[in-house]
């Protein structure tokens, strides 16, 4: 796509094809990366593969000769001192966070987004169609992801009902962990595919329609909620846009508007029919309009849940309003804000569900704020384009595109894209294409030309990416040797879980995707190898990783009654207590801890505490022990 305003500055023939190179690499190859040998199947890989790709690029920065240097002048934009500073505060942030690891993946995130972002516009600004070859690139991840999508569904979903149906959903996930993230994933993929209908010609716009279809079926099948609302909205600002651009009668009957609608409503039509026959023939009406019904409806489980953790966020957030707990540690500081209203069964939550609450509660307002700034400043610069734009598809390009960054706000409401590489890819891509076409380029007096500022630019990039991959493999490494312990577990080879929980662990990751220390299951082996002493030693460790954590409590009380250390023991049951006071092991031994001491009336008030207690046979046991003795 030929720009309206600017000359593009020209790239020799290798130079282009190691941007294509870059392209292919990070739009169609990483994507397709997945490992089911790894706890999570595609963070940690895809970390990896998007860390070497931009220590290749740093590299290229650095000796690929004046020509060939990345273009500064777009620095100039707020948008960028805005982004260094929210990485400069993510990686402050880890000094005050109880778990200073913890921090290093979304330091490593961030870091990549910024790198991706300069590399996006960098090659838009040298490249005259690279636009157009992005555009081609998601049509070929969507066609694939499509394609997985739908044998997912058609292998899972027909001829089951009810909550059986609405688990097999669970399994059309395309190449991510959970079929929410795959449908996101669809969702930001949706204003490219639909800038091919515009943009190409013969049969990439044939694709570009069929890949519109396709991803539009997916969504609606999949049944992802968050990303439903965001399309209406999306949508609904799209035709907010286009209203306001195209105010005047005349412009809404020129023949290649027309076209153009027409194309789009037809495609919009094909989707629902398409929609209704796979409904029709897989039986999932009724769970599609429960779905539907369930996205206002405060009393349905899910919101609840999502209600209960965003509360308890906010009060988290409340007690720690500028700093925030540190980046990575919402996971480790959630726990004393689980307050007794949430009911007896203890949730081990991971993520609090709202990117904007978890920036809030691990960065504080100010991470919050610099974070906005990055959407706002964005948005601002999409607005400003469409109403500049002479050029129609582009200026409807830049309206897909600013529609799909206000869904994916909406989006980052109810769950956590900020958390997933391929969304932050697709996020990145986005904002560089509406940079790219925001950005008027200066005169020549203006321009920055300065080597130096380009050369540390450069190794700062580099030093970096050289961090970013080492730590990108170190979780990888323990992310494959957990899974080979979870089998482990399974299989009740204890001493083989003592070897793969030392391989597993590092400094640099201390805990699992299961948000629990690693060290823990290293207790917990030589617990059942008759090892007490270890244990307790592993145990500590553990708690010196994730101070709250309930289950290295709960197996510190019983090692150190184990050890006859009981006065350690009440301590670790107290403060269990103290954070979640439904534990029925924690309470059951703490009163038999009284009963032995002779302190009757404690044990007694202890066991009445428990909710359950006269359901189980050793606490009826234990309370006819009790009163016997207080009856006497």
């Amino acid at each position: 796509m030929k720009p309206s305003v600017k000359k593009k500055t020209k790239a020799n023939k290798s130079v282009t094809g190691f941007y294509y190179f870059l392209f292919i690499s990070i739009v169609v190859v990483i994507p397709l990366i997945y490992l089911k040998s790894t706890t999570d199947p595609d963070i940690a890989p895809r970390l990896l593969a998007l860390s070497i790709v931009a220590l290749i690029f740093s590299v290229f920065v650095l000796v690929g000769g004046k020509r060939n240097r990345i273009l500064l002048d777009f620095l100039r934009l707020a948008l960028f001192p805005v982004f260094t500073l929210y990485l400069l505060w993510t990686i402050l942030s880890i000094t005050w966070a109880v778990n200073p690891s913890e921090g290093l993946f979304e330091i490593t995130k961030t870091f990549l987004s910024s790198l991706l972002l300069l590399l996006f516009v960098t090659v838009f600004s040298r490249l005259e169609k690279a636009f157009e070859f992005l555009i081609k690139s998601i049509l070929i991840s969507s066609v694939i992801a499509t394609s997985i999508g739908l044998y997912q569904y058609f292998m899972n979903v027909p001829g089951l009902s009810g909550y059986k149906q609405f688990m097999a959903l669970y399994e059309i996930k395309g190449l991510m962990a959970h079929k929410n993230q795959y449908a996101i994933s669809l969702f930001l993929m949706l204003p490219f595919v639909l800038s091919g209908i515009l943009f190409l010609k013969s049969w990439w716009r044939i694709i570009s329609g069929y890949s519109t279809l396709m991803v539009l079926v997916l969504i609606i099948l999949i049944q992802t909620r968050s990303v439903w609302v965001a399309l209406i909205i999306s949508a609904l600002a799209f035709s907010f846009l286009w209203i306001l651009t195209n105010f005047r009668i005349k412009q809404f009957v020129k023949k290649q508007t027309l076209k153009r609608v027409v194309i789009i409503g037809g495609i919009f039509l094909v989707t629902g029919v398409v929609n209704f026959i796979f409904v029709q023939k897989s039986g999932a009406g009724d769970l599609l309009k429960s779905r539907v019904g369930s996205i206002f409806d405060s009393k349905s489980r899910n919101n609840q849940s999502r209600q209960k953790i965003w509360s308890a966020t906010m009060k988290m957030a409340a007690e720690h309003p500028v700093k925030g707990v540190g980046a990575g540690n919402w996971k480790i500081d959630i726990i004393p804000y689980y307050t007794p209203k949430y009911g007896s069964f203890y949730k081990n939550w991971r993520r609090p569900h709202n990117d904007f609450l978890w920036v809030l509660s691990e960065k504080g307002l100010v991470g919050l704020i610099l974070y906005l700034l990055l959407f706002f400043i964005i948005l601002y610069y999409g607005v400003k384009v469409i109403f500049r734009e002479k050029e129609k598809h582009q200026q409807t390009s830049i309206m897909l595109l600013t529609s799909a960054m206000i869904g994916y706000m909406i989006i980052a409401l109810f769950t956590f894209p900020l958390e997933r590489i391929n969304h932050q890819i697709y996020l990145m891509m986005i904002m560089s294409v509406i940079i790219y076409y925001y950005y008027q380029p200066t005169s020549e007096k203006h321009k920055i030309k300065n080597i130096n500022l380009t050369l540390i630019i450069g190794l700062l990039m580099l030093t970096l990416s050289v961090g970013s991959v080492y730590y990108a493999f170190m979780l990888l490494k323990s992310q494959f040797y957990i899974e080979k312990l979870y089998d482990a577990q399974s299989r009740g080879r204890t001493q083989r879980v003592v070897v793969l929980a030392d391989k597993a662990f590092s400094p640099l990751i201390t805990i699992d995707a299961r948000t629990l220390p690693i060290f823990i299951y290293r207790g917990m082996a030589n617990m059942e190898l008759n090892k007490p002493k270890q244990a307790y030693i592993d145990f500590q460790k553990a708690l010196k990783y994730f101070p709250g954590n309930i289950g290295v409590m709960s197996n510190l009380v019983l090692v150190s009654l184990q050890l006859n250390k009981t006065d350690e023991a009440i301590q670790y049951m107290d403060k269990s207590l103290s954070l979640f006071y439904h534990n029925d092991n924690i309470l059951y031994n703490r009163a038999y801890v009284y009963y032995q001491r002779h302190q009757y009336k404690e044990a007694y008030l202890t066991l009445l505490g428990h909710g359950t207690a006269n359901q189980k046979k050793d606490y009826k046991m234990l309370m006819r022990a009790i009163k016997r003795h207080i009856d006497k």
